[in-house]
């Protein structure tokens, strides 16, 4: 009876500590990711995010010489990164027409998502400025185009095995398998994706190739190139254009980016960790549309609120 009496405390104790156990992976695990409202965890560090110019914004349709004219601007950043010298401001609209008291202002930094920040730091700016009176009766009604815009500064980042390996041949050899496929990847998080990412060997020579492509709704202008690790060892890494540490964007969407590192001749396969941090600036915007009219024809009234 005793026998039984023990081993029935046994399996109560090994069940309790299986449990307790279970609740600390759990936990390790929602610190990585947070949840939504489905529990469903999410890793903020992939797919295209980027800032947003929310749909709560307001931007006038129709001002007269009787109006100030006044535009609230909301940006959110959903990206997972920090945002650093955020710029939002107004260019394009006709200063014989509306003269605005400043065309640019200037925000702090932008706290990305988090698990402890799930939807992104947000910020309200406010334009306003006189509107004149129209001197040709041919600009009555016309509408006029303007953008809104947010510059900023930001960082994109990519973590992967590469299966490495210093044999001349690609084969099976009991290690990993390599390959030269590119392999395609959804983005990490930011307007910037590291995509078709691949290794290379030729002897001791090897090279890790990627693509750096702007996937966002915006205008990339710059990319630096910060560090990159292999192994946790630095490694050089370069981009495949005339300047190989500071890639200007103009009109293109993407580059090649390079990087090479030292491999034991006849070495068998093996998994090692390939990491890539790169800085970049970017230019969201869009476009509005607002129609001068003569004082009392169909002006829109002004929200008080923003005459506080």
């Amino acid at each position: 009876m005793s026998l039984a009496i023990n081993q029935f405390e046994h399996r109560i104790v090994h069940t309790l500590l299986m449990g307790f156990v279970l609740v600390l992976i759990l936990l390790v695990i929602s610190g990585c990711s947070s949840g939504n409202d489905n529990g469903i965890l999410v890793n903020f560090k992939s797919g295209i995010s980027e800032i947003q110019i929310t749909d709560d914004s307001q931007f006038p349709s129709q001002v007269s010489n009787t109006d100030l004219f006044i535009a609230r601007v909301v940006v959110q950043n959903r990206a997972a990164y920090e945002l650093s010298n955020v710029k939002v401001g107004l260019v394009g609209l006709d200063a014989d027409k509306i003269t605005l008291e400043n065309t640019e202002q200037e925000l702090d930094n932008l706290e990305g998502r988090s698990l402890t920040y799930p939807e992104g730091d947000r910020r309200e700016v406010v334009f306003s400025g006189q509107v004149a009176t129209l001197k040709l009766a041919s600009d009555d009604g016309r509408k006029d185009a303007y953008q809104v815009y947010v510059n900023y500064d930001s960082v994109v980042e990519v973590s992967e095995d590469m299966c490495l390996s210093g044999a001349s041949m690609i084969l099976a050899d009991g290690g990993c398998i390599p390959t030269d496929t590119p392999r395609g990847l959804s983005g990490q998080g930011a307007p910037l994706a590291i995509t078709n990412i691949y290794s290379q060997a030729i002897g001791t020579n090897g090279q890790i190739r990627f693509t750096l492509e702007n996937r966002g709704r915006g205008d990339a202008v710059y990319a630096n190139l910060n560090d990159a690790t292999l192994g946790g060892k630095p490694i050089v890494c370069q981009f495949l254009a005339p300047y190989p540490a500071r890639f200007e964007f103009q009109s293109k969407k993407s580059v090649d980016v390079s990087c090479s590192f030292e491999l034991q001749e006849g070495s068998k396969s093996y998994l090692s960790p390939f990491y890539v941090n790169m800085r970049y600036g970017y230019r969201l915007w869009q476009e509005e549309l607002v129609t001068i009219r003569k004082v009392g024809v169909g002006v829109a009234p002004i929200d008080e609120r923003f005459l506080n």
